[in-house]
């Protein structure tokens, strides 16, 4: 073999090898971790809604009822991109048990909670059946929170 074609095959080789290697990052990279970034900022997004609307789960049924409908709108709309999270990463099970992301029953836990404060939006203490709902809100809230691993 002379040597120019050892060069070339040599060459070829590490030129293959990278080729290989980069495509692999790539279906990592798109399968993975574009998947749990995107998780990491939809908690982000539950921590601002959870701050931005604590004045109207707080105190239900007191400010307008655009206000009270968007609160409740975005509350589902957060609890349905929750539940959506978990089906977009593969492997989310073994994941969780080396603690890369939240478990998943934590995540199912956490969006029946956004459903509780979606529908308690509009509670008003002193209803019927109702005794401190936004009491009760505040705390479905910090749940989510510690569910979310947000407060530890």
């Amino acid at each position: 073999m002379s040597e120019a074609t050892k060069i070339v095959l040599t060459s070829s080789a590490t030129i293959l090898g990278g080729v290989i290697v980069f495509c692999l990052q790539q279906i990592v990279s798109e399968v993975f971790i574009v998947p749990i970034l995107n998780q990491r900022k939809l908690f982000g997004e539950i921590k601002i809604a959870l701050k931005y609307y604590a004045n109207i789960y707080s105190n239900p049924g007191v400010t307008s009822k655009e206000t009270i409908s968007a609160a409740q709108e975005r509350f589902r709309e957060l609890a349905s991109n929750l539940d959506a999270s978990v089906v977009m990463i593969p492997a989310y099970k073994l994941l969780s048990k080396i603690r890369f992301v939240v478990p998943a029953n934590n995540i199912a836990e956490a969006s029946k909670n956004f459903i509780f404060l979606s529908n308690s939006c509009w509670r008003i203490p002193g209803e019927v059946g109702v005794s401190n709902s936004g009491f009760e809100n505040s705390k479905k809230a910090e749940e989510i929170e510690k569910l979310l691993k947000f407060l530890t």
